[in-house]
């Protein structure tokens, strides 16, 4: 095709006629979508300054990334204190059973005893007495007396063997009924007494659950504080000091904060009224450095008291500092 300069008219030049052999087909350019980003094109350089993430092939979305050099404070974190499961403990080891003695029934019994007649026999033989008097020494009338008085003897001797016999019997049965039902006795305490001691061994293990529920709530309690405390302490650099005013007094353990203008230049943060206050150990190494910076008032004070001092000094010692009387 021929291009025409100006307003002149457009004409074209004309063509070859095409080979009848037929020329391979194309296709006209599609606008293909763009490459997805996704983490596994990334590459992770690691440098000591600073971490770099590099595109493969492609432009980074993010650009340069710079992640910052987070040294590693200190944590407030604490282990589970003997003190909150102490009392556990000494439940624990107080918490047997008390052996109670079985206490058993001991009856007492009806001693067996015996009547006696003996004022019968003794009255049959005042009255044979009596009548052999009145009878002389006729044989057989004394026959026929002595017959009638061992009748009467034989008599109240048989009436005193069954009242002592019947005496006897009831005794014996009563006796037995007696130890019967203090058997059956015996038998309801120790009964009682198993089911109590069973009740109690029941109650200690129900209590030694209690127990270990208990400790293994804390512990688990303390763990989850200590996870959640862990958390919060990346928002904030401040820690509790266990050696200052009895672990209630916080200290920076944060980097220095940096101040730049508008041109980028570092602004000197410097207080010349900043105190810094360094602790050592047993060693002679440094463990930690802390920066103090009164406030305006405290300073202000400060400078009065100095003034006041300058006041009350003679001029002499004033002028000379190295004076002494």
């Amino acid at each position: 095709m021929k291009k025409i300069v100006g307003n002149q008219p457009k004409t074209t030049s004309v063509t070859s006629p095409v080979s009848p052999v037929s020329a391979p087909k194309t296709t006209s350019p599609v606008a293909q979508p763009a490459a997805k980003f996704s983490l596994s094109d990334r590459t992770v350089v690691n440098d000591p300054v600073k971490e770099q993430i590099v595109n493969k092939g492609t432009i980074d979305p993010l650009g340069t990334i710079n992640v910052p050099d987070r040294r590693v404070r200190p944590t407030d974190a604490e282990k589970l204190s003997p003190l909150q499961y102490l009392p556990e403990v000494l439940t624990g080891l107080r918490n047997k059973p008390s052996p109670v003695p079985l206490q058993q029934y001991t009856p007492t019994l009806l001693q067996d005893y015996e009547i006696s007649l003996q004022d019968r026999r003794n009255a049959n033989t005042g009255t044979f007495n009596s009548v052999q008097r009145q009878l002389g020494q006729s044989p057989t009338a004394l026959a026929s007396l002595a017959a009638q008085k061992y009748e009467a003897d034989n008599s109240v001797n048989a009436e005193e063997f069954r009242i002592n016999q019947g005496t006897s019997n009831q005794v014996l049965n009563q006796n037995i009924q007696t130890l019967n039902d203090a058997q059956l006795k015996n038998l309801g305490f120790a009964d009682q007494q198993y089911v109590r001691q069973d009740k109690a061994l029941s109650n200690v293990a129900a209590k030694d659950q209690m127990i270990m529920q208990s400790i293994a709530s804390k512990v688990l309690q303390n763990q989850n504080n200590n996870k959640k405390l862990a958390a919060y302490e990346n928002l904030y650099d401040f820690r509790f000091d266990s050696t200052s005013d009895g672990g209630l007094q916080a200290n920076y353990y944060g980097d220095a904060a940096v101040f730049t203008d508008a041109a980028g230049n570092t602004i000197n943060q410097s207080n010349p009224n900043a105190r810094t206050t360094k602790d050592y150990d047993q060693f002679g190494n440094l463990k930690r450095s802390r920066v103090s910076t009164p406030s305006a008032t405290q300073t202000q004070k400060e400078q009065l008291q100095i003034q006041n001092l300058q006041t009350k000094t003679p001029l002499l010692r004033r002028l000379l500092p190295n004076f002494s009387r």
